[in-house]
């Protein structure tokens, strides 16, 4: 269940969550099951935030601070998720079904048994990601940075 303080700080907006996040850095603010659908959270500081199965379906992420953060089971089908930094991210069982990943750092990120069919990778930085058992079916990869 989501802290109910954490979620309204976030529906004051992006500028006054981004503003709260850089005063506790240090805390993993918790956003377990929240819904987000269609959401504006363009540059978002989401650093090391627990999403855990959140509904961001449609949502607008381009640009945000995921780093380290908890997304098991979070759904993004359609999400915009361009140039956002995912780098050691948990998206175990996430379903990314035809989400724009297009320039994202996915570098170190768990992405096991997740739903990926569809999505737009091209340019993502997928070097040392772990996709073990994710369905890459209809997955656009051009120019993506893998490991060698």
């Amino acid at each position: 269940m989501a802290n109910p303080a954490h979620v309204e700080i976030l529906n004051r907006g992006v500028a006054a969550w981004n503003a709260w996040r850089e005063q506790h850095l240090d805390m993993r603010p918790d956003l377990t099951g929240v819904d987000l659908r269609g959401a504006e959270l363009e540059s978002v500081n989401f650093f090391r935030t627990n999403l855990e199965r959140a509904d961001l379906t449609g949502a607008n992420l381009r640009e945000a601070n995921l780093q380290i953060a908890y997304l098991k089971g979070a759904i993004l089908n359609g999400a915009k998720l361009w140039g956002v930094n995912l780098r050691g991210a948990c998206l175990t069982h996430a379903d990314l079904r035809g989400t724009d990943l297009r320039k994202a750092n996915l570098m170190d990120a768990e992405i096991h048994e997740a739903l990926l069919g569809g999505a737009d990778l091209k340019g993502a930085d997928l070097r040392k990601a772990d996709l073990k058992g994710s369905n890459l079916s209809g997955v656009d990869l051009s120019g993506a940075i893998r490991d060698a």
